[in-house]
């Protein structure tokens, strides 16, 4: 009877080209694996080589065997590796909480390298308004949250500060702020602000960053950059997220008068202490934390 071992082997044949070769990768004598393709023809009723040549070449029904065989390899390895990620205590499935302000660009190299550790995990992502992610994370249901840094401690959860992004003035190249070699502080008051509603949440960055008597609210960072863009008003951002637009041209920054520019936005990592003894949750926060 056809087993995985037998399937392996037929595998490795094939794709090491050689019954050599294959010995030799799976540290198996030559005659061995030989006999094992010999002992699968005979099961099978058919022939998996033409051995007429030099090298073993497959016939049409070994070609057609390969593609099951090949599947049912790989899947074999991911039953393989469920078993090890249960014997292990893996999450099954993991949630990041991603606050409205957070740049992707700030996260999606150590969100990246997690879900490839963690293949067998159902990875979800939640992102929205500081309110709502953190009405979530207090609902538990996230594993994880992602969000810029209050005034204070507001949580009773674990935190870690990764980052402090670089914040620039921005505005369209249409703007009349565009212009200037610096912008003073009666034309920024006077001139439409675009809002992250999380920044307008946020008590430090509503002090800090919000200087316009005119300001539109938006609950989306990408939409509030299209609107940037249109010339509907001026924003301040974190550099990261515009720096494309910058250089294509789409948008341009700009020096304000006082020193808004030169603050950045901190960014905390938030997880709850009992997470801390699960895998996915630990390395995760390990990344953030370069422990």
């Amino acid at each position: 009877m056809v087993n995985i071992e037998h399937l392996t082997i037929f595998v490795a044949a094939v794709e090491h080209g050689s019954f050599s070769a294959a010995a030799k990768a799976l540290g198996r004598s030559v005659s061995g694996v030989s006999m094992c393709i010999s002992n699968m023809e005979d099961d099978l009723g058919f022939a998996l080589f033409d051995r007429s040549t030099k090298r073993p070449t497959l016939t049409s029904a070994g070609e057609r065997l390969l593609i099951h065989a090949q599947t049912l390899l790989r899947q074999a390895t991911r039953l393989e590796d469920v078993i090890a990620a249960v014997n292990d205590d893996v999450e099954e499935s993991f949630t990041i909480g991603l606050g409205e302000l957070v740049p992707i660009q700030l996260v999606e190299e150590q969100v990246a390298k997690t879900i490839r550790q963690f293949p067998n995990t159902k990875f979800n992502f939640q992102r929205g308004t500081r309110k709502q992610m953190d009405m979530l994370f207090v609902n538990d249901s996230l594993d994880v949250l992602i969000r810029a840094q209050g005034a204070g401690v507001d949580t009773d959860a674990d935190f870690y500060q990764f980052v402090i992004a670089d914040t620039v003035c921005v505005c369209s190249p249409d703007s009349e702020l565009a212009d200037m070699d610096e912008v003073d502080n009666e034309t920024l008051i006077a001139t439409r602000q675009l809002v992250c509603e999380s920044m307008f949440d946020n008590p430090m960055l509503k002090i800090e960053a919000i200087v316009s008597n005119d300001v539109m609210l938006l609950s989306s960072m990408n939409d509030l950059i299209q609107f940037v863009e249109q010339d509907l008003g001026w924003a301040f951002v974190p550099k990261c997220q515009i720096e494309d637009r910058v250089n294509t041209g789409a948008l341009t920054t700009f020096m304000p008068q006082f020193a808004l520019s030169t603050r950045g936005i901190a960014f905390d990592l938030l997880i709850k202490q009992k997470a801390h003894t699960r895998p996915v949750a630990t390395y995760f926060s390990d990344l953030f934390t370069n422990k």
